[in-house]
Order: C-alpha cells, then sequence, then structure tokens
C-alpha cells in the first residue's frame, strides 16, 4: 500500500487524466492551502479531497458520480481513513443540490470498521460483560446505546465483575 501522501498525489493525477480537472483547476481549488504540493505537505487529505470532491459533484449528475465510484471502488477503499471523507464530500454536495444520493451511497465503499480483536489481538468477547457490550456496540450501534445506559445487575452479588 502507498503511503498516504503518494496515494493522494496519484489519485488527484488520476482525476486530472480522467478529466476531472486540470492540474491549474487542482491549484486553484486548493489555494487556500497553497496549492496541492503544499496541501500534501502539510497533510490536508481530507480537506483538500473535500474540496475536490464537492467540484466533482457540481459539474457531474448523480449518475456519473455513481458510475465514477463503482469504477474506483477499490482506489477509494485502499485508504479509507480519509477516502471516506471525500465520498461524503460528494454525498454532501449532491445532497445540497437537491439530488438523490442514495445511489451514490449504495456504490460507495464499505467502511473498515476497526474492531477490538484488530487493535488487541484476538480476544473471547464474552469473557466478561464489558467485551460483550464492545460485541454488541460493534454490531449494533443505536440498540447498544440503550444497553450502556443500564446493565442488569449481577445474579450472584459475591462475585465481583472481572470487566
Amino acid at each position: 500500500m502507498l503511503s498516504k501522501s503518494k496515494f493522494f498525489r496519484t489519485f488527484v493525477q488520476k482525476l486530472v487524466s480522467l478529466g476531472y480537472f486540470t492540474s491549474d483547476d487542482v491549484d486553484s481549488l486548493l489555494g487556500e492551502f497553497g496549492g496541492l504540493q503544499r496541501a500534501i505537505r502539510l497533510r490536508h487529505y481530507i480537506s483538500a479531497g473535500e474540496i475536490l470532491a464537492w467540484s466533482m459533484a457540481k459539474k457531474d449528475s448523480a449518475q456519473e458520480m455513481c458510475i465514477f465510484i463503482k469504477e474506483n471502488n477499490e482506489l477509494l477503499a485502499e485508504h479509507g481513513d480519509f477516502m471516506y471523507y471525500f465520498v461524503q464530500g460528494i454525498v454532501d454536495q449532491m445532497m445540497a443540490m437537491g439530488s438523490d444520493v442514495r445511489p451514490v451511497i449504495e456504490a460507495s465503499p464499505v467502511r473498515p470498521r476497526v474492531s477490538k480483536e484488530k487493535i488487541l489481538g484476538p480476544v473471547n468477547f464474552y469473557r466478561s460483560r464489558r467485551a460483550a457490550r464492545w460485541d454488541v456496540v460493534q454490531r449494533r450501534p443505536l440498540a447498544a446505546a440503550r444497553h450502556l445506559t443500564a446493565f442488569p445487575k449481577p445474579l450472584n452479588s459475591n462475585h465481583a465483575d472481572p470487566s
């Protein structure tokens, strides 16, 4: 996987090669950062990506944006931590223009979830109530909010809670 700076530079070059922008357009759009090179040097990938996405969504139709996202799904998922905001920028601009955003959202790559197992290594999620709550939060965030406010009391109060 490319570093974030190399990836972002490659991504912008792809947008230029596909005809969405010229190099001068990119530098003028990112003028508040001092152009593309300075935006990369300052690591403003999220903000720069959002600005480019807004401009793309203004120029093209919702159908063209869906085609772009479907054709570049792997590329958009490669650095999902900041490319998520690029896709979100497209959705935001289209919504502001009154377009139906459901097809764009359905075409967008799935945002990877960071799980406890990924951070801490393999664990038995059900070894404690805290771990079980974590599993619930990962699967059903809205339902989990109810569980976080009121936990059932242990059946046997003589045993200490392992969490």
